[in-house]
């Protein structure tokens, strides 16, 4: 039985972790979106991937630029690269949360597409 809710508070924290950019943007007031650009100006997420030569992040399945001003924390509020970054993992036979992969973010759009300000890496589910 303890297995069992355990597991159901996982899930229940994965679909949070996941649907998090949109619920946030509910929050500030801002329209919801959808389609091509939901992008979301804040929130949390789970980085889902990252390209070191691009310099994008995939947060929430929306990808941001990285620039030499985006200001990348660990969870020790130390500044890192983004190759240091955490990019979540797949687990393949039971549904987890990656917390090592759980960021808060800022990000801003620009003529050249949504570009992250700064992003926190939180490693303990948001609040």
């Amino acid at each position: 039985m303890k297995e069992f809710r355990y597991r159901v508070a996982r899930v229940a924290l994965l679909a949070l972790v996941l649907g998090a950019p949109s619920l946030q943007a509910g929050r500030l007031g801002a329209p919801s979106r959808s389609g091509p650009d939901a992008h979301a100006a804040s929130g949390s997420g789970l980085v889902e991937a990252k390209d070191v030569r691009a310099a994008t992040v995939t947060i929430g399945g929306e990808v941001y630029g990285v620039t030499p001003t985006t200001r990348i924390f660990d969870a020790r509020g130390e500044r890192i690269v983004l190759d240091k970054l955490p990019v979540a993992r797949v687990f393949r036979d039971e549904p987890k949360v990656d917390v090592e992969a759980l960021v808060s973010f800022e990000a801003t759009e620009t003529s050249r597409g949504w570009v992250l300000e700064s992003v926190q890496v939180q490693a303990a589910p948001p609040r």
